[in-house]
């Protein structure tokens, strides 16, 4: 059994809104009722295909492939953290409710990580708890920054103990990091390449290098392609906390030790950077993902991930399917 622990979808519903209202949103869809809808985020123009939005074509691909599950998320020009935060509270949660149709009329092939509004985190909070009672989704995918704000602000915190009450397993998918410089991002798809695994390497510093996992002892969080670059930095932070009595007041466990406690998915490209991240991750908590269907997705791999030699036979069932079963299925779809 294989789940596809990191999967995106574009709602049609969403789509629908954004054409109808396009004065009240920082992005722009055109032809969201034909059967190639195309949506401008950023400056650039892209068609979507129907195996962004429509679950048949969906499901079709996903059996061509031996997939059992997808695991269905936003992309991250999704999250709407420039927006106000009531309308971007609107998109979340149109959002979030046709992800919980997928599920419903779907149930064992998808499940579903929701959004909130975190630019402002009372909303946020009232969603998140929309999402866990009353359209039974246990995971909300959210940025590597809220408009600027690392994730172990004190700002942020209420909405992490609200999860970690809730039981909602949080992961942190990368936006681009703005302090390599935005000229130097601009060159050869470095934005994609360099800024969304460094911004993931910045998040995962600020809630090790901080006391974000000592007062969340029963938060589940979790990093999207395989914690970026982290697993090649934990060496030097290991080294920074062992040498520095001040990094050791802020945080009471090593990186090493705190890194252990982190989810990954395993869309790193490579098998070579999956083993790394084998050497430091606790097995348990690593779970495959192809981030199908964006252009840096990659299906091949993730078919090969589930058949390396270098995992432990023991954490094989784990890793291909359970971990993420266990984290994101409602109690109605739990099923063997």
């Amino acid at each position: 059994m294989i789940i596809d622990a990191h999967t995106h979808v574009i709602p049609l519903q969403y789509l629908h809104e954004l054409e109808a209202r396009a004065d009240v949103s920082s992005l722009r869809v055109s032809g969201a009722h034909s059967d190639r809808p195309s949506i401008e985020t950023a400056g650039v123009t892209f068609a979507l295909s129907p195996i962004w939005f429509d679950p048949i074509h969906i499901l079709e691909h996903m059996d061509r492939n031996g997939i059992s599950a997808h695991v269905i998320s936003p992309p991250t020009f999704l999250f709407h953290y420039g927006d106000t935060p009531v309308r971007a509270l609107e998109l979340a949660q149109i959002i979030n409710d046709s992800y919980a149709e997928f599920t419903v009329k779907h149930p064992g092939r998808f499940y579903a990580m929701g959004t909130v509004p975190l630019q402002d985190v009372d909303l946020a909070c009232r969603e998140l708890h929309r999402m866990a009672k009353d359209l039974s989704i246990r995971a909300v995918e959210i940025g590597t920054f809220i408009n600027g704000r690392a994730l172990s602000s004190e700002e942020l915190r209420p909405f992490f103990r609200e999860a970690e009450k809730l039981g909602i397993f949080v992961f942190v998918h990368p936006l681009t990091q703005q302090q390599v410089g935005e000229q130097a991002l601009e060159f050869a798809y470095l934005r994609n390449l360099v800024g969304l695994p460094t911004s993931t390497a910045f998040a995962i510093e600020s809630v090790i290098f901080s006391d974000f996992l000592d007062t969340l002892p029963d938060l589940k969080i979790g990093f999207a392609h395989g914690g970026g670059t982290s697993a090649i930095l934990l060496g030097r932070w290991e080294a920074a906390w062992q040498n520095n009595l001040q990094q050791q007041e802020r945080c009471a466990r090593s990186p090493t030790e705190a890194f252990k406690s982190l989810y990954f998915d395993t869309v790193m490209h490579s098998i070579t950077s999956l083993e790394l991240l084998w050497q430091y991750c606790d097995p348990a908590k690593l779970m495959l993902g192809s981030d199908a269907p964006a252009d840096m997705g990659n299906l091949g791999m993730l078919q090969k991930f589930a058949t390396s030699a270098i995992f432990n036979s023991k954490y094989v069932d784990q890793i291909n399917a359970e971990t993420a079963r266990n984290l994101f299925a409602a109690p109605r779809d739990v099923h063997t």
